[in-house]
């Protein structure tokens, strides 16, 4: 039962860490629609 736990807390944080790594690249690949981001990190739009 202990080892059933563990598995299933692992899948959550797994799948945590994943979508919040999806976010943050998603956040980083679009500065411009994301007013959080300053204008510091457009070095990919400008280049």
């Amino acid at each position: 039962m202990s080892i059933k736990k563990i598995t299933f807390d692992t899948v959550v944080i797994l799948a945590f860490l994943i979508g919040t790594g999806l976010l943050f690249d998603y956040i980083l690949e679009t500065p411009l629609s994301n007013p959080l981001v300053g204008d510091g990190v457009t070095t990919e739009e400008e280049a």
